[in-house]
């Protein structure tokens, strides 16, 4: 079914849909937690500097998205185009608003209110001793799974693009300790901050175009599986939380250019609006339904988000208050990635599905004949020639430029649920231990490393199976 449809007016529908259900959905929905803006929380009571601490808002904010808006939200935007644009669009934009808002924020109250548990100890607490430590396990596993995946996505995307090695390697690295130090230890302004490294970050993106690394692929293994193992065992403030919400920023940018285009640009959107319920030749992933719904999750309704939002987000909200603009507003700015609107604190939840909607919305520049072959080699392929089709046809900017800046955009999505999985993966880790024996966790520091090492050695090893 073919239906061209401008740009401009799928922007505006998908931003009503967002924005409606945050404002006049979300306040119902999250009524009934009763937050309370005084009573302490889990990062106040248990404070420790390493996981429990409270958070600057905004550095949060930033850090819960990047980590949750990775390669899967990106993805979906393009795989589930295989049915048509109209079914992945309804999935995306109503399920989030309805349900994975709702759900994301849910399950970080409930953390919030449990002292930081993650999911594995909230099951355990349920389930008994027996069912919590198979629980704990199975989500131990899926996480460290999903880290090879993208181990190997990092990878491929650095050989494909050398130009983003400077920026991603020095830019966000360096930024990240600098900015932790600044604001937590020095007591600098976030916006200041954010200003000298955003500065930053931009020279290492312009020394990256003039000067592309392109290093070997056993480089690129030991980095991306190196820094995340350092990065989950030291202190959340002096590595992950700003470097994630650096990432977040460009992200945004991203993100904001995208849209920006889509909005005034009044593009011709070529993607049929269905294409089949069930042809293998069509959609090789299989039937409409379940299809849908089971691999589009991220962006429109997720359970794995209970990882980060337990643990890993509960442990550094500093009222519970917060918990509205990060879990509901966090879940939402995913659709941002993959229709790419962004709005903070009052629009905060739009950002996740957004995510994976700005891939859908790159893609569907393109007719299907042109998209089908991109979608058989990549996904990423096929996301990074629309995404330069469209800067390079609203902005009049080389479409090499835009089709090589997407590609370090995309890297920053997966770059940062990379290191949240590290991290999450860590804490569930120490959390069995601690189920099996107390004594297995006794010595804090070395059971954090040893969580640490285990969880990112066993995503390398599964990465060259």
């Amino acid at each position: 079914m073919f239906m061209e449809i401008p740009s401009t007016i799928l922007v505006i529908i998908a931003g009503a849909i967002w924005i409606s259900g945050y404002v006049f959905y979300s306040p119902k929905v999250t009524g009934i937690f009763r937050m309370q803006k005084d009573r302490p929380t889990p990062a106040v009571q248990f404070r420790d500097d390493i996981d429990f601490y409270p958070a600057k808002p905004t550095m949060l904010f930033g850090d819960h998205w990047a980590a949750i808006s990775g390669g899967a939200p990106l993805a979906n935007g393009v795989v589930g185009l295989q049915w048509g644009f109209a079914p992945l669009a309804t999935w995306l934009w109503l399920g989030s608003v309805l349900a994975g808002g709702v759900h994301d924020h849910g399950t970080l109250f409930m953390s919030v209110r449990r002292k930081g548990d993650s999911i594995g100890r909230i099951a355990n607490d349920i389930l008994g001793p027996v069912g919590g430590k198979i629980f704990t396990f199975y989500t131990w596993f899926t996480v460290m799974l999903m880290n090879s995946i993208f181990i190997g996505f990092l990878v491929s995307i650095f050989a494909k693009a050398p130009q983003s090695v400077i920026p991603a390697v020095v830019g966000f690295m360096a930024a990240g300790p600098i900015i932790g130090y600044g604001v937590y230890r020095r007591g600098i302004r976030v916006m200041t901050m954010t200003i000298i490294m955003l500065i930053w970050v931009f020279i290492t993106i312009w020394i990256g175009f003039l000067y592309p690394i392109p290093l070997p692929a056993w480089a690129l293994w030991a980095i991306w599986t190196i820094y995340p193992m350092i990065s989950a065992a030291i202190p959340a403030w002096w590595m992950i939380e700003p470097r994630n919400y650096m990432n977040f920023l460009l992200m945004a940018i991203g993100c904001g250019l995208l849209y920006i285009a889509l909005l005034v640009g009044w593009l011709p959107m070529k993607f049929p609006a269905f294409t089949t319920f069930w042809d293998f030749r069509i959609a090789p992933s299989g039937p409409l339904l379940p299809l849908l719904v089971v691999m589009v999750s991220c962006g429109a309704l997720s359970g794995l988000h209970a990882v980060w939002t337990t643990g890993y987000t509960a442990r550094r909200i500093a009222c519970e208050t917060d918990t509205r603009f990060i879990g509901y507003g966090g879940f939402l700015k995913k659709i941002i990635a993959r229709s790419g609107l962004i709005i903070r604190r009052q629009g905060g939840f739009l950002l996740e599905s957004l995510t994976a909607t700005s891939t859908m919305f790159c893609c569907m520049i393109m007719t299907w004949e042109e998209w089908f072959p991109l979608f058989k080699t990549h996904w990423t392929i096929a996301a990074a020639t629309g995404y330069g089709k469209v800067l390079s046809t609203v902005y009049g900017i080389p479409y090499e430029f835009a089709y090589v800046f997407c590609f370090f955009w995309l890297s920053c999505f997966i770059i940062t649920t990379l290191d949240g999985g590290a991290r999450t993966g860590r804490i569930l880790m120490v959390d069995l231990w601690r189920m099996i024996s107390p004594k297995l966790v006794r010595r804090a520091t070395l059971a954090r490393w040893l969580g640490s090492i285990t969880t990112m050695g066993v995503a390398f090893l599964f990465t060259l199976t």
